[in-house]
């Protein structure tokens, strides 16, 4: 008798530690502060829940206090969150280029009708054979004004500042990379070159400007 109540006191004791490391976590997933992602998976690493965001790209998952958060869809780049520490969270989303994938936003409702019109104006771009350039930055030099190109850094004109420090950043296939030299032309599917105000979807990164190039899977 006295070893089934000692095995009963174990087990609740695990379940009393095990029950102070959940916890639930909400927040929004944002194309930018003006516009939510609605249908974007939310999965738990760990406690191995699962969610779709709200229309409005809110939502609440429940998780363990050390948890992972991944963030997937058709139409944007995938994101992973550590969630430790956290109870409100606000994710950022990438949109992967190409009609394709404006017409899966279409199909799979993630953004409401002004967000669309917002994609459809700002971050989508039609496929282009960029073959003739022999590199990337001969690429961005010729197709882009309002652009300078010395050695691997690329400038933005209107963006500098007293300190110098105003080249822009690379987002490849929704990665922020440090180089581009190695890309070739005949890979990228779509480059657009973002201007500081419309780069600010990404924050301190884009401050300076943002050259967004998606490589041809």
């Amino acid at each position: 008798m006295m070893k089934k109540v000692v095995l009963l006191l174990i087990a609740i004791f695990i379940y009393s530690i095990s029950y102070t490391q959940q916890r639930v976590v909400t927040g929004r997933v944002l194309l930018t502060d003006d516009f939510g992602i609605g249908n974007i998976l939310i999965t738990a690493k760990k406690s191995k829940a699962t969610v779709l965001s709200n229309p409005d790209g809110s939502f609440t998952i429940f998780c363990m206090d050390d948890d992972v958060l991944k963030f997937k869809s058709k139409s944007f780049f995938p994101q992973t969150k550590p969630v430790s520490g956290i109870d409100t969270l606000r994710v950022y989303l990438t949109f992967k280029e190409g009609q394709k994938n404006v017409d899966l936003l279409r199909e799979e409702g993630y953004l409401s009708n002004e967000g669309m019109k917002f994609i459809t104006q700002n971050l989508s771009n039609a496929s282009n054979d960029f073959s003739s350039y022999s590199n990337v930055f001969e690429l961005i030099r010729g197709k882009f004004n309002g652009v300078e190109v010395a050695g691997n850094i690329v400038r933005i004109r209107g963006t500098h500042t007293l300190s110098g420090s105003n080249a822009a950043t690379y987002l490849v296939n929704g990665t922020f990379v440090s180089d581009i030299s190695d890309i070739l032309p005949i890979n990228i599917e779509s480059i657009k070159v973002l201007k500081s105000t419309e780069a600010a979807i990404y924050g301190s990164q884009g401050l300076y400007g943002v050259v967004v190039i998606n490589t041809k899977k």
